[in-house]
């Protein structure tokens, strides 16, 4: 009986963390979209030195902000 018990709730814990790793997929995801196609990250020339880390994060914090 124990064992069931046991099981069950394991069962649970998975759930609710499968649950968690697929939401935090989709913000990740939503994020990349902005950034792909709201500012065309993607076609992005910018290539010198630490610029394109500088400009990156400028970008993020920019589209975090909007949301």
């Amino acid at each position: 009986m124990k064992l069931v018990i046991t099981l069950i709730v394991y069962q649970m814990m998975l759930s609710h963390l499968g649950e968690s790793v697929r939401s935090s997929w989709g913000s990740e995801n939503s994020l990349h979209w902005v950034l792909d196609v709201g500012f065309r990250e993607d076609d992005c020339r910018i290539r010198k030195d630490n610029a394109p880390q500088k400009f990156a994060i400028q970008k993020t914090h920019l589209a975090q902000s909007v949301e």
